[in-house]
C-alpha cells in the first residue's frame, strides 16, 4: 500500500465516523456556539465532573472521621448444656438449691463509643489533603474545558478557512472559464492559434480539478467540526477577516500565563499536597488516644449485672518498628522535592510556549499584510496579461500562469489572515484564558 492510501485512510475514517450525523441537514454554528454545544455534550468533560464528584465524596468521608464512632457488637451462644454448682453445706434444715453459673443460651451485646483524640490532628491533615484533591479535580476539569475550547476553535476556523479556499477556486473557475471563452472567439477569428485554445482548456480543467479537491477539503474539515460538536454543523458569522494588529507585548504574556495557567495551578496544589502528605507521614510518629464509653448488656448466669458500663482512655504507641515510620517520611520529602522540580520545569516550558504562540501570530500579521500586497500585484498582472493576450502580445500559456499566481496570492491571503486569529486563541490559550476568552480571541 502507497504513502497516498496511508494519507488517505484517517481522512476516510474520519468522514465514515460522521457520516450517520451528516445525513441530517448541518445547522449554521458561530464559533461560540460549537464551543458551547461541545463543552455541554463532550464526554470527556463528563468523565471530569464525575472525578470532581468523585473528590467531593472522598473529602466528605474524610469528614466523617471528625465525630465519635458507634460501633455494637455481640453474639448468642448455645452451649451443649448449663453449668450449675451445688452447695452442700452441713447445717440441719438447710437446703441450698443448685445455683446456674452459666445457662445453656447466653447472649452478651456491646455498645461502644470511641472518639479520637490525638487522630484528630492526622484527620485535619487527611482532610486538607482530600480538599486539595477537590481544587486538583476542578482544575483538571478547567483545564479540559480549555483546551477543547481551543480544539473547537481550530477546527472552526480549519472549516472557515476551507470556505474560503473554496470560494477562492470558484472564483478562478469563472475566471479560467471566461478566459476559455475569450480564446475560443480569437481562435474563431484567427487571432491565435489552436494550441493556446487547448492551453486554455487544460487551464480550465486544472480548475475544475483545484475546485473538486477544495470541496472535499471543505468536507473534511466539517466533518472534523461535527465530530468535536457532536452534530452536523457548519461555521458561520465569521465575517471577513481583515487581519490582526493588536498584540499584548511577550512579556506580559508571559506574566499572565505563569498567574493564570490552569497547569501551573493544578500542579501548584500537587506540590501543595505533597507537602501536606509530609506532615501526614510525621503525624503517624505519635501515639494514639481516643476516648472510650462502652455499655454492655448480657445474659449468662447469675452472677455478675446484666448491664454494665465504663468510660475511660485508650492509647496504642508503635514504639520501634524498624523505621517504616522514618523511611515513609523520607519518601514523602522526596516527592515534596520531585514534585517542585516538575513546577519549575512546567513554569519553563510554559514560558517557551507562549513565545512560541506569540511568535507565530506576529508571523501570521506580517504574511498577511505581504499576502495582500502579493494579491494586488497578482491582479494588476494578470489584467495586464489579458490584455497583451488579446493583442496576441502573450500567450495562452502566460494568461494561465498568471491566473494561477492570482489564485495563489488569494488563497496565502486567506490561510494567513485566518492563521492570525488561530494564533491569537492559541495564544489565549497559553496565557492561560478560559473558553470564552479563547473564543472572543479566535473570532474575526
Amino acid at each position: 500500500m502507497n504513502r497516498t492510501w496511508w494519507a488517505a485512510g484517517p481522512a476516510a475514517l474520519l468522514l465514515a465516523q460522521v457520516s450517520a450525523a451528516n445525513a441530517a441537514e448541518p445547522t449554521p454554528c458561530t464559533l461560540g456556539e460549537c464551543v458551547g454545544d461541545a463543552l455541554a455534550h463532550g464526554p470527556d468533560l463528563k468523565g471530569k465532573d464525575a472525578a470532581i464528584d468523585a473528590a467531593r465524596a472522598g473529602r466528605d468521608a474524610v469528614r466523617g472521621n471528625y465525630g465519635p464512632k458507634l460501633m455494637v457488637d455481640g453474639g448468642v451462644q448455645i452451649w451443649n448444656d448449663q453449668i450449675t454448682a451445688n452447695f452442700d453445706i452441713p447445717v440441719p434444715g438447710l437446703v441450698i438449691p443448685p445455683i446456674v453459673v452459666r445457662e445453656q443460651l447466653t447472649w452478651q451485646v456491646n455498645v461502644t463509643l470511641a472518639q479520637p483524640l490525638s487522630g484528630l490532628w492526622q484527620i485535619y491533615e487527611a482532610n486538607q489533603l482530600a480538599a486539595l484533591g477537590v481544587d486538583v479535580a476542578q482544575i483538571e476539569r478547567d483545564a479540559a474545558k480549555s483546551q477543547k475550547a481551543l480544539q473547537v476553535t481550530e477546527a472552526w476556523l480549519s472549516a472557515v478557512l476551507a470556505n474560503d479556499l473554496v470560494t477562492v477556486r470558484k472564483t478562478s473557475l469563472e475566471a479560467r472559464t471566461s478566459d476559455r471563452e475569450r480564446a475560443g472567439a480569437l481562435v474563431r477569428a484567427g487571432v491565435i492559434v489552436e494550441a493556446d485554445l487547448l492551453r486554455a482548456d487544460l487551464g480550465l480543467t486544472q480548475a475544475r480539478q483545484a475546485l473538486a479537491l477544495a470541496g472535499r477539503q471543505a468536507a473534511l474539515a466539517r466533518a472534523r467540526l461535527t465530530q468535536l460538536v457532536g452534530k452536523p454543523v457548519v461555521p458561520t458569522g465569521a465575517g471577513t477577516a481583515t487581519g490582526v494588529k493588536d498584540m499584548v507585548a511577550l512579556d506580559a504574556a508571559k506574566q499572565a500565563a505563569l498567574t493564570d495557567r490552569i497547569e501551573l495551578k493544578q500542579v501548584r496544589a500537587r506540590v501543595q499536597q505533597a507537602r501536606l502528605a509530609v506532615d501526614l507521614a510525621y503525624s503517624k510518629m505519635a501515639p494514639t488516644v481516643n476516648f472510650i464509653a462502652q455499655a454492655q448488656f448480657a445474659r449468662a448466669a447469675a452472677f455478675g449485672d446484666d448491664v454494665a458500663g465504663f468510660v475511660g482512655v485508650t492509647f496504642d504507641w508503635t514504639v520501634w518498628e524498624w523505621g517504616a515510620t522514618a523511611f515513609g517520611i523520607d519518601q514523602a520529602q522526596a516527592h515534596v522535592r520531585e514534585a517542585e522540580a516538575g513546577l519549575a520545569q512546567l513554569e519553563e516550558g510554559i514560558g517557551l510556549e507562549v513565545e512560541a504562540a506569540w511568535v507565530e501570530q506576529a508571523s501570521a500579521i506580517d504574511q498577511a499584510a505581504l499576502a495582500k500586497e502579493a494579491v494586488r500585484v497578482s491582479e494588476e498582472n494578470y489584467s495586464l496579461v489579458r490584455k497583451r493576450f488579446d493583442n496576441k502580445a502573450a500567450t495562452s500559456y502566460d494568461l494561465v500562469q498568471a491566473e494561477n499566481d492570482l489564485t495563489q496570492a488569494r488563497s496565502d491571503e486567506r490561510m494567513a489572515l485566518v492563521s492570525g486569529y488561530l494564533a491569537r486563541a492559541r495564544l489565549a490559550r497559553a496565557m492561560g484564558k478560559g473558553p470564552n476568552e479563547i473564543v472572543v480571541e479566535g473570532t474575526p
